[in-house]
């Protein structure tokens, strides 16, 4: 089952078990798989102008590319290429081929030659920010 939303198509999760974690992918264009059994999203792309944003208390995370892959399984990842860009609370990554965020963990990954650089303390990443 597949589900292709258009116009600035909006894919949003909210902590289950007791987390409080939230976990938005908005971009113009996004295709998702469903999976026949659970009715969970399984894989999706979104195209065009993607942003990612992951908040948890004390965290959080933006980040922008011009494609983005979200699976669930083996890992629940998002990647995303096309001059990705991303912003922790520790660094901002630039100039990567693709970054790799694990949802679950919050790590991210930087593949290619990149830049990165910390961000300043008691400074946190802004919605608005860019590359």
């Amino acid at each position: 089952q597949s589900i292709v939303a258009e116009e600035d198509a909006v894919l949003e999760s909210q902590g289950t078990r007791g987390t409080v974690v939230s976990n938005r992918l908005a971009a113009p264009i996004v295709t998702a798989h469903f999976s026949a059994v659970t009715n969970q999203i399984e894989n999706a792309v979104a195209e065009g102008a993607v942003v990612f944003d992951q908040t948890s208390p004390g965290k959080h995370i933006q980040a922008t590319g011009n494609r983005a892959f979200y699976t669930f399984a083996p890992v629940e990842q998002v990647e995303l290429t096309g001059h990705p860009w991303a912003q922790t609370d520790k660094l901002t990554i630039l100039d990567a081929d693709r970054l790799a965020y694990d949802v679950k963990t919050g790590a991210v990954d930087a593949f290619g030659r990149y830049h990165h650089k910390p961000v300043a303390k008691n400074s946190a990443p802004s919605a608005t920010s860019s590359p």
